[in-house]
C-alpha cells in the first residue's frame, strides 16, 4: 500500500513546479518544529490574508464551499415554509442531500 501511495503522490508532486515544491517542503519543515508556526494544513478562510506559495494575497474562496451549499439550502427551504410549501416526508430535500453529503465524507 506504501508503495502504491508513494506513487501516486510522485505524480501529484510532479505537477508543481520545484519551486513551489521546494517551498511546501520548507513550510512542513518549519511547521514540524514549531507548531506556533503557519499551519500549511490548515484550510484557509474566505477574506483572509493568506501566504500562497508565492506571495501574500487574500484569499477568495474559489468554487463553493459546504457553508455555501447549506445556506443555500435552508434559504430555499425557509422560502418554501414562507410559501406554504409542505414536504413530502420527515426529512426535507435539502437535509437529506446534505445527510448524504457528510456520509460520503465520513467514509
Amino acid at each position: 500500500m506504501q508503495t502504491k501511495h508513494q506513487g501516486a503522490f510522485i505524480k501529484f508532486n510532479a505537477t508543481f513546479l520545484p519551486a513551489v515544491t521546494e517551498k511546501w517542503d520548507k513550510m512542513v519543515v518549519e511547521w514540524d518544529k514549531n507548531k506556533s508556526a503557519k499551519n500549511p494544513y490548515e484550510e484557509p478562510v474566505a477574506g483572509t490574508p493568506y501566504v500562497c506559495f508565492m506571495s501574500v494575497i487574500t484569499y477568495q474562496a474559489i468554487g463553493t464551499t459546504m457553508t455555501d451549499v447549506r445556506l443555500e439550502l435552508a434559504n430555499e427551504e425557509n422560502e418554501d415554509a414562507a410559501r406554504g410549501k409542505e414536504t413530502l416526508h420527515d426529512v426535507s430535500p435539502g437535509r437529506w442531500l446534505i445527510m448524504g453529503l457528510d456520509l460520503e465524507e465520513q467514509q
